[in-house]
């Protein structure tokens, strides 16, 4: 039997059980392109829309049995991320986020279809899910790219270069971070933990290749 999307419902000894790149939250996906396509984007959305906390465990992937009888979970093609910060049937995903979503989805080339957009076409929106969007053959042709380093989330470091517009909301937050100390507000170790989490390896790599430029090296 086919899911919603057109790919065959599969086993448990299908999946890819790995965790998302650069976060411990472990997805189990449809081993293959698909798994890194779909972890691709949750590491994409990690880094640029908000953080996946894998304390939550609110990332879902493939499932054994859904209540929609051709649901994309049981193919093992659908990913639902911060569900419970997204319900179903709700539009809650606050514009400037929304926004990011779609330069992101955008980045990934059709690939990945946003549950969001059922709700423009007369179903129920659902914008914790994410699936694939195309066919095998577009997929492994972007799945290629994604593991050869497009994007810079499976190259290596070094290919992970931050734009200006992260390291303005880097400095941002570290900012605000120091301004509410100097308040004599407590900045809460949670807190403080997910920023480092979630930045420590582009604040570093950025620091080395600053190093390397001002000690005559070479400056990417």
């Amino acid at each position: 039997m086919n899911t919603e999307n057109g790919w065959p419902v599969i086993p448990a000894s299908e999946l890819d059980r790995g965790p998302v790149p650069g976060t411990r939250a472990v997805v189990e996906l449809r081993a293959g392109d698909v798994s890194t396509v779909l972890k691709g984007w949750a590491a994409w959305y990690h880094r640029n829309v908000e953080p996946i906390d894998p304390g939550q465990r609110d990332e879902w992937g493939w499932s054994a049995t859904n209540d929609v009888w051709n649901s994309n979970h049981l193919s093992g093609t659908a990913i639902d991320i911060n569900a419970m910060r997204y319900p179903w049937k709700h539009y809650t995903m606050p514009a400037d986020k929304v926004a990011v979503v779609r330069r992101g989805l955008d980045l990934f080339e059709g690939t990945v279809f946003w549950g969001r957009d059922w709700g423009e076409m007369g179903s129920w929106p659902d914008e914790m899910h994410y699936q694939i969007g195309c066919n095998a053959q577009e997929l492994a042709r972007f799945a290629a790219r994604l593991n050869a380093g497009h994007l810079g989330i499976y190259g290596p470091e070094d290919d992970m270069a931050l734009t200006d517009e992260d390291l303005d909301r880097i400095a941002a937050h570290i900012w605000g971070e120091i301004t509410k100390n100097q308040a004599g507000q407590p900045v809460s170790r949670e807190d403080m933990v997910k920023f480092m989490d979630t930045h420590i390896n582009e604040i570093s790599a950025k620091l080395d290749r600053v190093v390397k430029a001002l000690s005559g090296g070479d400056h990417k």
